[in-house]
């Protein structure tokens, strides 16, 4: 076939140049008669045209040249090396005498169809779909290739349309089933990209959008799959970090920063975070706080980086309210017990969030940084106060105890239960001393003193001649105090000299007497984990610990499960606040409404999920205390009661 072709370019090759010599014989005339003379054809044209006819009255030669060409082509297409330039020749040809249209290109682009679709229904189940889609880049950049040799360059887009059609369109969806899950497991960004652009040359992007938004939402709840006991911030926050991370290199860098994927991660990623939004929030919130505690051999750009990062994930999410009772809770400890790595870490933080929620959002939370700031104000004119007075009467020592007291105003800070306790003497001397100071200063104002939080330095020397410090709570400092008049005391005894409410003074003697070894201060008789009333406690007169400074922990610092409850609850009563607010707020606006749009109004002003059950108990409610009544006259509508 190759010397067939040949013998045909040849031929053609010696034609141009006999017309050529006969054009140059006759150029004047060429020249002078043809172009005066509309209708008529030049002497080249009319050579042209001879050789055309020619070549369509013996149609097994076109046929077979024609074949011959289209061989050649598939024998390329196959890695076989042939002779692009005698290709060329021919082509030229072919157009030259205006048959490369319909009898070159025609024939062409339908054997190419054939050719691509065997080859795609072949390949498609044996190779795996990284290599066939650099298989179907190859055949697009042979087909450019092909246009840039030897084909004319209006055949570029009706050769490209049949590679798509036959390697593309009747497999992209198996493409994407089965390239996509691996892809995105093993972060092949490159396979993922090369997956993107097939997808869009063929319109099939919303295939794609639909596969990331099913492993998205897949993936994610496994991170949340297990039982919300079990679930923690270390792992979960931290796993959905990093996978967000992950999930955001691959918008960047494989699928373009299109817009619809970046909707797409978005939805998926609220439908992730929202699986349990109160459990979530929670869990954000006590990240945070280890974050902004400070971490062995983090730096503060580290944190600063985690913060940036971790607002992302609350970004998605809905339980706002819930994040903000915990995180209260948990700044309230940090500003309390001086647990804040770095001052600067907690204004960003702050910044941030209210960036993302208002002002209205932070606005407790700002207060109690006020009241720190505050309180150490008044401190230092509380101490000045003394020292004064301490001169005036002739004293060098005004503090017998060195104490730091926080002023709090009520509604900024969480709601600490009253500890029933006998304080101390020199507490007690403190106290009244600070009261009478701070009320002559501030008149009208109300202190209620709170000792949940309270914390103590405790000096103590045992027989040994060492001396230790202990950082315990209020309560565990009453416990002490207790023996330092006698070595060994019965529960009830404890009781009655400290005034502790029982359960919680068991849970103190348990922090004393059966802590961790290296701060059991106490030892219990007999020994045991539950204290009874029968127990009786002894000074370890022989206690030894490395550290000169001993922290205790204390069991009632650490919150329990009903106490995590119960702020879920306290952010429920709340939420069911602002479900009535709004109700009668519609209701005053419009006086009459039917049931359907107080409902949707609701819903769509909530800033939290809510079920319709909860918005129908809240109207019942709202009913029963004469804020709106059921229409007389028109069933399913509602009346506003001024």
């Amino acid at each position: 076939m190759h010397s067939f072709l040949e013998l045909v370019d040849q031929q053609w090759i010696d034609h141009c140049e006999h017309m050529l010599v006969v054009r140059n014989i006759f150029l004047y005339l060429d020249q002078s008669y043809v172009l005066n003379s509309p209708g008529r054809k030049s002497i080249w044209e009319m050579g042209v045209a001879f050789f055309r006819e020619r070549l369509e009255l013996n149609q097994d030669l076109e046929k077979k040249m024609l074949t011959g060409i289209i061989s050649t082509i598939n024998a390329e297409r196959d890695g076989q090396a042939v002779d692009t330039q005698l290709l060329h020749r021919l082509i030229g040809m072919l157009s030259s005498i205006g048959s490369y249209q319909d009898k070159f290109e025609i024939p062409f682009l339908l054997e190419s169809r054939r050719f691509f679709r065997e080859e795609g229904l072949q390949l498609v189940n044996e190779t795996d779909v990284a290599v066939y889609l650099q298989h179907v880049e190859h055949r697009l950049a042979q087909a450019m290739a092909m246009v840039s040799h030897y084909l004319d360059s209006n055949s570029q887009y009706p050769l490209v349309a049949v590679i798509e059609d036959a390697l593309l369109v009747p497999h992209m969806a198996v493409l994407i089933s089965r390239g996509t899950g691996a892809s995105f497991e093993h972060f092949r960004l490159e396979d993922l990209k090369r997956l993107y652009l097939m997808a869009n040359r063929v319109k099939s992007l919303g295939l794609l959008k639909d596969a990331w938004a099913i492993y998205i939402r897949s993936v994610g709840q496994t991170y949340l799959s297990s039982t919300v006991e079990a679930m923690s911030d270390r792992d979960t926050v931290a796993q959905l970090l990093v996978f967000q991370e992950k999930t955001g290199a691959i918008l960047k860098q494989s699928f373009f920063n299109n817009d619809e994927f970046r909707i797409c991660l978005k939805l998926s990623f609220e439908h992730v975070v929202n699986i349990k939004q109160g459990r979530m929030a929670e869990l954000i919130a006590r990240y945070v706080d280890r974050k902004l505690r400070g971490e062995k051999g983090v730096t503060d750009f580290e944190v600063e980086n985690d913060l940036e990062r971790v607002i992302l994930i609350f970004q998605h999410l809905q339980g706002k309210d819930v994040f903000e009772a915990f995180y209260k809770k948990l700044l309230a400890k940090r500003l309390l017990l001086g647990k804040s790595s770095n001052f600067e870490n907690e204004s960003m933080m702050l910044s941030k969030l209210k960036a993302e929620c208002g002002i209205e959002f932070t606005a407790k939370l700002e207060g109690m940084f006020t009241d720190i700031g505050l309180s150490k104000d008044t401190m230092v004119a509380y101490r000045e106060h003394e020292a004064e007075s301490a001169h005036a009467e002739g004293s060098n020592t005004p503090f017998e105890v060195d104490t730091e007291i926080r002023i709090l105003t009520t509604g900024f800070w969480p709601t600490y239960p009253k500890l029933a306790v006998n304080l101390p003497s020199e507490l007690v001397l403190q106290r009244d001393k600070f009261a009478l100071f701070y009320n002559a200063k501030y008149q009208g104002r109300r202190l209620a003193w709170i000792h949940a939080a309270d914390r103590c330095i405790v000096s103590a020397r045992f027989p040994n001649k060492t001396r230790k410090e202990f950082e315990l709570s209020l309560l565990q400092t009453r416990v002490l105090l207790c023996f330092n008049s006698t070595a060994r005391m019965t529960f009830p005894a404890v009781k009655t000299e400290s005034g502790i409410a029982e359960d919680e003074l068991r849970r103190v003697m348990q922090s004393l007497a059966c802590g961790k070894m290296g701060t059991r201060v106490l030892v219990k008789e007999p020994k045991g984990r539950d204290v009874l009333d029968t127990d009786t406690f002894i000074v370890d007169l022989g206690f030894t610990n490395k550290q000169f400074r001993i922290k205790i922990n204390t069991i009632q610092m650490k919150e329990t499960a009903e106490e995590i409850e119960k702020t879920h609850e306290e952010v429920f009563r709340e939420r069911q606040y602002q479900v009535d607010a709004i109700l009668v707020r519609q209701m005053k606006a419009r006086k009459t409404l039917s049931h359907n749009e107080l409902m949707s109004g609701t819903l769509s002003q909530l800033r939290f999920t809510a079920r319709a059950s909860d918005v129908k108990q809240r109207i019942e409610s709202l009913i029963e205390r004469d804020f709106m009544q059921r229409d007389p006259d028109v069933n399913g509508c509602y009346n506003y009661v001024a």
